[in-house]
């Protein structure tokens, strides 16, 4: 991805965030604390890291240009996953208005996602009010699909 992201003139910056395979939000709270957000004129995440990121900005009175979130993990109406640090971090937003978090959001979803169903990702974009792009394919991984995404972020 960090090569499609250069070939189309986008900088990246990726923190190292622990345990990333079972997360827990005051782990990752402690390196957005280093992050100085207002650098960065587009946040992007990928599956489950979303909802991270989302609610350091809201507990943070955070407004980001854009946001580009794919194939988001879980969906607000479905909060129950087997992972309990998670599902506390879905509860902390159940019903608080994040789409005041950018300025413009993107919410990318595949029908052929293996793990997740686009319709997470319909959710997620309603409750951001954000614009929705259903690819055909891609599996989770987002496979073969880095230029697009690229090619999206860098007309932002």
């Amino acid at each position: 991805m960090k090569r499609d992201f250069l070939k189309n003139k986008i900088e990246m910056f990726l923190p190292q965030f622990p345990r990333s395979f079972d997360p827990t939000y005051y782990e990752w709270e402690e390196v957005f604390k280093s992050i100085d957000f207002s650098k960065y004129d587009t946040i992007f995440t990928n599956s489950l890291w979303w909802i991270m990121t989302i609610r350091y900005l809201y507990e943070n009175n955070i407004q980001v240009n854009n946001l580009v979130l794919t194939v988001p993990w879980l969906s607000f109406s479905t909060m129950r996953w087997e992972k309990p640090n998670v599902s506390e971090i879905f509860e902390t937003l159940q019903n608080k208005d994040i789409s005041m978090l950018s300025k413009r959001s993107i919410v990318i979803s595949v029908l052929d996602d293996e793990v997740v169903p686009f319709s997470s990702g319909q959710d997620l974009s309603n409750r951001l009010n954000a614009k929705f792009i259903l690819l055909n394919d891609g599996k989770h991984k987002l496979e073969k699909k880095n230029d697009f995404i690229a090619n999206i972020i860098s007309k932002l």
